[in-house]
């Protein structure tokens, strides 16, 4: 069961494009945090650090003047293929780095956060997302979870000043994700069962997003942090 529901959310992730985004709360709610931010903070040339299948690309041209992205899984759309940890990348060259729930997935974040900050210019904004609360996923390649306290803690030696970091999604959204991975995960491949899981799904990820706005459960058990981190001169 699991190998089928990660083959089909793949399908779904290269198929769907930027609106598999729409399919959970957590994806809702990181569009509404991502695209407030995007337009206060991104400008210039912009790289995605970790951007896969480029499932966020249509959305973050729509912030930047230049788009480029990188993922240590080839791709032949990809600008380039290697190690966020580790690049070849020249210096003060980017003014906004992107990087969505990354982090968990490399051995050494601090080292991943130290690279972002050398490629950022002066002034430039890197926007970091990292979960609080997560499935396991991408295994063996899944290693941490953060607090905004851990995500502030490995970009203390750098030249990178936190902002703000802001929570996205809540402990219901948390649960809606894993309904809408398991559900459509499963049923994908099926069409007219997948159509009505759909809708079924749609109504239960506006719910989790109610509930988490009515407890507050996205202050005291987040989903994800998003953090904005400005390098200082």
């Amino acid at each position: 069961m699991k190998k089928r529901i990660s083959k089909n959310i793949e399908r779904m992730q290269n198929e769907l494009g930027s609106k598999y985004w729409n399919i959970s709360a957590s994806g809702i709610s990181f569009r509404k945090k991502f695209s407030k931010i995007l337009e206060d903070y991104s400008e210039g040339r912009l790289i995605d650090l970790g951007a896969g299948n480029l499932l966020y690309k249509s959305f973050l041209k729509q912030y930047c003047e230049v788009y480029e992205s990188l993922d240590i899984q080839e791709n032949p759309n990809l600008d380039y293929v290697q190690d966020i940890q580790d690049t070849d990348l020249d210096s003060e060259v980017f003014d906004t780095v992107f990087c969505r729930n990354v982090l968990e997935h490399v051995e050494n974040p601090r080292r991943a956060m130290s690279e972002i900050s050398r490629i950022l210019k002066d002034g430039g904004v890197a926007i970091v997302s990292v979960p609080h609360l997560a499935y396991l996923h991408n295994e063996p390649a899944d290693y941490y979870r953060f607090t905004e306290y851990g995500l502030e803690e490995i970009a203390s030696d750098t030249k990178l000043e936190v902002i703000k970091i802001e929570e996205a999604g809540g402990l219901f959204s948390f649960l809606g994700y894993i309904f809408s991975t398991v559900l459509l995960g499963l049923t994908y491949n099926i069409p007219i069962v997948f159509s009505a899981s759909f809708k079924l799904n749609f109504l239960v990820q506006l719910s989790c997003l109610k509930i988490d706005k009515i407890t507050g459960t996205g202050k005291y058990m987040p989903l994800n942090y998003i953090a904005v981190l400005k390098k200082k001169s």
